[in-house]
């Protein structure tokens, strides 16, 4: 009862009058004195567990209120009373702290309360639970707000004694709560320091953090730079690039002091993005904008303003308009998207134009930046209203400010006259608009634009009736005046995005099972479409766009194409290696295919397969064939054929459904016999159709097979393979592509593998038809058909030279030439072929005769480099210890592209075969500066169109040919590697010191595109430079040498920093399958190396800024680090940087593991030392007393 609470104090508080008029004269006896305080506690003990609690802060709060008016020796010994009641449990610690720091009588201006109340807090606080005295810590905070900013001596003691309730709070020996929350609530709550006098207390304590921030902060971030890719931008891709979309800064994890560097605005990264062509999808993905949902970003906008200003003066210092040409087309590209989807205001970006470009005279690019700006106008201006496109004419009065005559008309057979009559054209729709718009605006034509007007009205039907299609850009500029007339664009997509290619595909399954499909040459057209869209989706694509159609996968699994399916196997096998992503994902893809089209692998192909997939092929057994039984079937049908004499007979067997699939093997038996055949076989060719047929063909291969394998050689041999090339070529019964197609995609094992490549190595180079074709064609074709004006006439040409026919439509019609050609449906062809050849080294010689006759071919190949860094990556372990054939691999497919190699490599391609080359770091230096250089600008390779390259931008290409050649290489992957590190870790004196990031970012990118073999290097390094630090020489911390600036900047021994640098580069760059094996690694092999305190900082440097992409791994990792701390602790008779380390554990449990791993953590946390147990007791969830106990 508070009554009785109040009864009590003032008995304590009585005093007798005599006891008052003698107060200096009196001697207490202690003995009577301590039994007084005795009865008096237990009263008050009494009466506070008596009091409901509901009343009990009453309760306290009277009690505060009457010690508050009472003398200086009452107020002491009611603190004590108030002390003892809450030591022995009767009131709780945390509420009377909270009842006294949250008290208005608590005011500086009563010193002696003050005082007393902040020593009794200080004493009882370590009975308060951690949550507890993080209000408690605010609470002084806000306390200390109240004490003057002068403070004289009267004021000492408050002061004083608040600091001392703070320094106790953040006394890290103590561990009244878990620091790391601390830390937090002081940035967050009071970004400005409550007090001066708590200055250098709270940042000395917020400085001990900085370990810390260090710990989980990726050297050189800020001054990384990613490639940009042609895909959609996966979330593996585009997550270590993420920034805030209002503030442009990384989106660090937890309130710890990083280096301001990190908390700047990231505008350089994102300006760089944003240059890059086809950078769109990663800009939107950086920045987390949907396009479904209309969203500004002043970033975007900000940003194009300044591409745009200096492409101006690019443009002014150039000289030349056609040098900018191209960064005036991609700059058009990224204003339409980013406007169009409403990320950016158009008339916001024109009024920052106008008031960017006031008083500078910029005016060699303003016809280009019109043209930009009329891309966007004439594609939009129907669907909004005319107010939104006013602000260009204010910016066509700052650019054209010309008040003489009008401007000249530009030779229209120049392609820039489009450029320079841009103005006149928006101001052509802009007029237009305005009388749609009705609105009441006289807007007569300027006289500087008046020829350019004049001219274009006379080109308007029917002033210019006569005007037709020719070499000049008179129609060009008609559709850039009067578009909105009559709108049509069409054009020829080079690079079509992985969603529509997969879409597409799914399309072409689709269109291949209704019956019109059922023709030969359509269905050759659709099958071979798909072929090259499957083959050609990128190892990054693969797993994100199909991952779509896992709920419904028959969308992009063929039901009937065999071939088709075994390439999206190879397609998946090649992008799970390539990302190292887990195969598992696919499964229930690969369930549908086998339902679909079962069928087996031959073991050299399982062996290359990612272990998931591999699993999964032998978990699914599919019965082989048994060839004697199917060479029975065809001499079955044979004898049947023979005996058969009546027309309608041999239709009903061999011409209905159900038929056996052995038609093509029954007609190559007979073309064997007798050279000839009846016109009733294609009677009954059509009647099987085009569809079904490809079953007849895949027993045919295998029935070829089986007979060369059974084969007396020789004469035979020969007889077999003409007659194969005569239904080929003389009674067009197959295609050289399906042919060999099918046989390449044939489940063959052993020496029949063998016979196998053999036969398609005859079936190719054997007859002069297919070789004599192809070489016709690379002579009088060029790749680069954007640059020709008469590619449809050499095309044609090619067709008329050597038409194709195709049984049993050549009676009725003629091949459609748009289909392609033999030539060209053979590259995809030829790439499987290439591959299986890898597959088998016994055939090594035949692959090698291949690419020397028909490697030419690879000239126009779609994506002749990316193809080579798969194959080069995918049969890294098949191809390591035969450099010959890798080198003629490079040679082939890159006959035609010799100039992307380095010089060096060049050369090397010229010596002769047998010859090893072993580069030394001169040579690891100048490929790395060849890709520092183009990312950083210097050399941009600006001749080159990537709209019609195979790769979006200069960054992506000097990657993958610098991957390409160094896969290339003669030595092997650890030379390698390590030529690579060492241009860092040995080469930094030949790298100017403010560059030094670039480098290290450009060895990340290159190592983290490389196979396992190759960044599995690093780790070895990693592990080797654990063991220097078994012991500690240095009179620093190890935060110092850690601590990339202060060593690079500073001189320091920086062997440690540069390969914490190193690291954090190739793991940044990682994709999921790399930094997935982070986690293993640290758990497999650290325990046999991690030892010492420096040691286990170290691990922790290495892992901290990659906590957030390790996903479900977290777990392992933090089990690990846990148990290599026990090992450490064991092993050490004393740690110095305890702090550090467990700020870092509880920012792993405060930002990713929260309690889920509390039973794991605490069997560790039980052995450590006691000092190691007490600050960690709030993860392992122990008190005081079993810390103490231990």
């Amino acid at each position: 009862m508070c009554e009785a609470v109040t009864t009590i104090l003032n008995d304590i508080l009585k005093v007798e009058g005599i006891e008052e008029a003698f107060s200096c004269f009196l001697v207490h006896r202690l003995n009577n004195e301590t039994e007084k305080i005795t009865t008096w506690q237990q009263e008050l003990s009494t009466a506070f567990r008596n009091t409901n609690p509901e009343q009990l802060d009453v309760a306290v709060r009277q009690y505060l209120g009457i010690a508050y008016g009472c003398s200086q020796n009452h107020l002491k010994l009611l603190m004590e009373l108030l002390e003892t009641s809450v030591k022995n449990g009767t009131l709780p610690a945390r509420k009377v702290c909270e009842i006294i720091i949250s008290s208005e009588l608590l005011q500086h201006s009563n010193p002696h309360f003050w005082v007393e109340c902040f020593k009794l807090i200080k004493t009882i606080i370590d009975l308060v639970e951690y949550k507890g005295v993080r209000e408690i810590m605010k609470g002084c905070c806000e306390k200390a707000k109240t004490l003057p900013w002068c403070l004289n001596s009267g004021l000492q003691p408050q002061t004083q004694a608040l600091m001392e309730v703070a320094q106790k709070i953040m006394d890290r020996d103590a561990c009244l709560l878990p620091g790391y929350l601390l830390v937090n609530e002081l940035q967050k709550a009071f970004p400005d320091c409550p007090h001066w006098r708590l200055s250098a207390l709270f940042s000395d304590y917020v400085e001990s953090f900085r370990a810390c921030a260090q710990m989980v902060s990726i050297i050189g971030q800020t001054e990384m730079r990613p490639v940009v890719e042609h895909s959609g931008c996966p979330e593996h891709l585009v997550n270590p690039w993420k920034l805030d979309p209002q503030t442009l800064r990384f989106a660090v994890k937890g309130t710890l002091p990083y280096a301001p560097e990190l908390l700047e605005k990231q505008t350089g990264l994102l300006r760089y993005v944003l240059e890059q062509p086809y950078s769109r999808d990663m800009v939107c993905g950086m920045l987390g904008l949907n396009k479904q949902h209309k969203q500004h970003c002043q970033a975007i906008e900000e940003q194009l303003v300044e591409l745009v200003i200096l492409a101006l003066e690019r443009t002014e210092v150039e000289g030349d308009e056609q040098a900018t040409q191209d960064l005036w087309i991609h700059l058009s590209s990224q204003l339409i998207y980013f406007v169009l989807f409403q990320f950016a205001s158009f008339p916001s970006l024109v009024m920052s134009l106008h008031s960017r470009l006031q008083g500078r005279d910029l005016r060699r690019g303003r016809d280009q930046l019109m043209w930009v700006l009329l891309q966007f106008i004439s594609g939009s201006i129907q669907r909004n209203p005319l107010s939104n496109f006013l602000p260009v004419l204010r910016l066509y009065e700052l650019l054209y400010p010309e008040q003489d005559q009008p401007l000249p008309v530009p030779d229209f057979n120049q392609p820039q006259c489009t450029r320079q009559m841009a103005m006149t054209c928006i101001w052509i729709h802009l007029t237009k608009k305005a009388q749609a718009e009705q609105a009441n605006i006289s807007w007569p034509v300027p006289a500087k634009l008046r020829a350019h007007h004049d001219f274009l009205q006379h080109l308007v039907p029917p002033n210019n009736a006569a005007l037709a299609m020719g070499n000049d850009y008179r129609i060009a500029l008609l559709c850039n005046a009067y578009s909105t007339n009559q709108d049509y664009f069409s054009y020829r997509m080079h690079h079509i995005h992985p969603h529509y290619r997969v879409q597409l595909l799914s399309h072409l399954h689709s269109l291949a099972a209704v019956p019109q499909a059922n023709q030969t040459q359509l269905h050759l057209c659709v099958e071979s479409t798909a072929l090259r869209l499957i083959t050609g989706l990128g190892s990054g694509d693969v797993q994100p766009e199909l991952s779509r159609f896992l709920t419904e996968p028959k969308g992009i699994v063929s039901a009937e194409s065999e071939e088709l399916n075994r390439a999206l196997i190879l397609t998946l096998a090649r992008a799970t290696h390539v990302t190292g992503i887990d195969g598992s994902w696919c499964h229930e893809l690969l369930a549908t295919i086998a339902q679909s089209t079962p069928h087996a692998w031959a073991p050299q192909t399982l062996e290359c397969f990612p272990r998931a997939m591999a699993e999964f092929f032998t978990q699914h057994v599919v019965p082989k064939e048994n060839k004697q039984q199917l060479k029975k079937a065809v001499e079955e049908e044979n004898r049947k054929w023979a005996s058969m004499n009546n027309e309608n007979d041999i239709m009903a067997h061999f011409g209905v459904p159900g038929a056996p699939p052995l038609f093509l093997c029954l007609l190559w038996r007979m073309l064997l016999d007798t050279n000839h055949i009846t016109p009733i076989s294609y009677k009954i060719l059509e009647r099987i159709g085009a569809r079904a047929l490809s079953a007849h063909l895949r027993k045919f291969c295998d029935c070829l097979v089986f007979e060369f394998s059974n084969s007396p050689g020789g004469q035979h041999v020969n007889k077999c393979v003409d007659t194969v090339n005569d239904m080929i070529w003389k009674y067009n019964i197959v295609t050289i592509d399906r042919l060999v197609l099918c046989l390449a995609l044939r489940t063959q094992e052993g020496s029949e593998a063998q016979v196998c490549s053999f036969i398609i190595q005859l079936v190719l180079l054997k007859a002069s038809e297919f070789r004599t074709r192809v070489q016709d064609f690379v002579k009088d074709n060029s790749p680069d058909h954007w640059n020709q004006t008469n590619w449809h006439e050499k095309h044609l040409e090619f067709q008329r030279k050597y038409p194709e026919k195709f049984a049993p439509e050549e009676q009725s019609g003629g091949y459609h030439p748009n289909f392609g050609n033999v030539c060209l449906r053979f590259l995809p062809v030829f790439d499987i072929v290439v591959h299986r050849f890898l597959e088998i080294p016994q055939v090594t010689k035949s692959l090698e005769i291949l690419l020397e006759h028909l490697g030419c071919l690879y000239k126009f190949h779609d994506r002749p480099v990316t193809y080579l860094y798969n194959t080069l990556h995918y049969y890294e372990s098949k191809l390591r210890e035969r450099p010959p054939l890798k080198r003629k691999l490079v040679a082939a497919v890159l006959g035609s592209l010799k100039e992307t190699l380095s010089e060096p490599y060049q050369a090397f391609l010229k010596t002769s075969a047998e010859e090893i080359w072993l580069p030394e770091l001169d040579y690891y230096i100048q490929m790395i500066k060849r890709v520092v250089d183009v990312i950083s600008g210097t050399n941009s390779n600006s001749s080159t169109d990537w709209r019609f390259n195979e790769f979006p931008n200069a960054g992506a290409h000097i990657l993958y040919t610098t991957c390409v050649e160094l896969m290339a290489l003669s030595v092997g992957p650890t030379a390698i590697a390590n030529g690579l590190l060492d241009v860092i870790a040995k080469g930094y004196v030949m790298i100017p010191s403010a560059d030094i990031h670039q480098w290290i970012n450009a060895i990340g990118l290159v190592l983290s595109a490389l196979p396992i073999s190759y960044w599995n290097v690093l780790h070895e390094r990693l592990i080797s430079t654990l063991s220097e630090l078994d012991s500690w020489p240095f009179d620093t911390s190890p935060f110092d040498l850690f601590n990339f600036k202060h060593t690079h900047c500073g001189l320091l021994h920086n062997r440690f920093s540069y390969m914490l640098a190193l690291a954090h580069s190739v793991w940044h760059h990682a994709g999921p399958g790399q930094i997935a094996s982070v986690p293993r690694w640290v758990r497999e092999c650290l325990p046999a190396v991690v030892r010492t305190e420096e040691q286990f900082l170290y691990v922790c440097h290495l892992v901290g800024p990659f906590l957030q992409r390790f996903h479900m791994a977290i777990v392992d990792l933090t089990n690990a680090l846990y148990e290599l701390l026990a090992q450490v602790d064991q092993a050490q008779a004393e740690l110095k940087y305890m702090d550090p380390v467990c700020d870092l554990l509880y920012h792993i449990k405060y930002m990713f593991v929260g309690d889920s791993m509390k039973k794991e953590l605490e069997a560790v946390v039980r052995r450590l030392r006691p000092q190691l147990q007490l600050r960690l007791r709030f993860i392992a969830h122990l008190t005081i007393e079993e810390v103490h106990a231990s």
